[in-house]
């Protein structure tokens, strides 16, 4: 957006500008919170496998906890890519629905 279409909209459509702004910092509050749920599965995740090392009484006890906590640490990466591809899709369609009202 050039300065004379943002000059525009700042004086013909406030309440759009505001709802704008509204939209974008819901968005940014989400992925916070989407953030943050994610660090504390990582704390779980570390939790859980320190206890399964102190437990374990042989080498493959030590193996599958290694092992599972592995694969979990896969999940949780293919779940961030895909959250990161809806967070992606969700601010570009803001920017798009902004970009594309009329006098924008």
């Amino acid at each position: 957006m050039d300065g004379a279409k943002f000059a525009e909209l700042t004086t013909k459509q406030p309440e759009a500008l505001v709802r704008m702004q509204e939209e974008i910092y819901d968005l940014i509050e989400q992925a916070n919170r989407d953030w943050l749920a994610r660090v504390e599965k990582e704390r779980d995740l570390a939790s859980e496998f320190v206890t399964r090392l102190s437990s374990a009484k042989c080498i493959p006890d030590i193996a599958s906890a290694c092992q599972d906590s592995f694969m979990r640490r896969v999940e949780m990466i293919a779940e961030d890519g895909r959250n990161l591809l809806a967070n992606s899709q969700r601010f570009m369609s803001a920017g798009a629905r902004a970009l594309s009202r009329p006098h924008m």
